[in-house]
């Protein structure tokens, strides 16, 4: 698999949050799963929405305006055809788009607890590339996502199965 170039990376997580942003997706949070030694790329992205419409319109604007912004063509995409979590692959970084109810019950977040993890908020959807060290020495940066402590999240029981009769 082929790496592309760290700034790269960074510019394509920056526009994936913004166009995730702009059709309101909920719950943004981007998980820095390069660090751990099981890593499949860099980053996951995770979000979700009320409905499959949402989902679908979510995942849709991502692949446009990345194309558009970053003129990047997904590696892999999976999941138009149910709605209810649809992914992107765009080899770096994963991008996962829920519905809300599948989000809980896949606990994706979860899974990968050890990775470090920012979560966007409407006042700041935007990550900012870290400053060189001569730069850090010079000012105190102040970060633009505001990180919140990973969050419980309720287990949704399956649906019963209705009996043929």
């Amino acid at each position: 698999m082929a790496r592309k170039k760290k700034e790269n990376t960074e510019q394509l997580l920056k526009s994936i949050v913004e166009a995730l942003a702009e059709k309101k997706a909920e719950g943004v949070v981007s998980l820095h799963v390069g660090k751990l030694s099981n890593a499949i790329c860099e980053y996951f992205v995770v979000c979700s929405a009320e409905s499959s419409t949402q989902v679908d319109a979510i995942a849709s604007n991502v692949e446009d305006r990345i194309l558009e912004l970053c003129s990047e063509k997904p590696w892999k995409i999976g999941g138009y055809d149910n709605g209810i979590w649809i992914i992107i692959d765009y080899v770096d970084i994963v991008v996962h788009v829920f519905q809300t109810e599948w989000r809980q019950f896949y606990r994706l977040e979860e899974l990968w607890a050890d990775a470090p993890r920012v979560d966007y908020t409407d006042d700041a959807p935007v990550v900012k590339v870290k400053p060189s060290a001569k730069a850090k020495s010079a000012a105190k940066v102040k970060p633009a996502a505001k990180v919140k402590p990973a969050a419980k999240v309720k287990k949704v029981p399956a649906k019963p199965r209705k009996k043929a009769e």
